[in-house]
């Protein structure tokens, strides 16, 4: 996908949110937990789901 943001790229904009929400130093405590939800989340965004695929709970 080419809009596909890098991990790196997502923790700048969730931290920069944190900043404006919280402050400086509140974002920075959370900055381990911010690094590990822009990796997952960049997982998440790169993983390619078939176009036909169906939940399994509709099965």
């Amino acid at each position: 996908m080419a809009d596909t943001r890098t991990a790196a790229e997502i923790f700048e904009t969730l931290y920069a949110q944190a900043r404006l929400l919280w402050g400086e130093a509140d974002a920075e405590r959370q900055r381990p937990a911010l690094l590990r939800t822009a990796e997952e989340l960049a997982v998440v965004a790169g993983a390619t789901v078939p176009a036909d695929l169906e939940p399994q709970f509709f099965t």
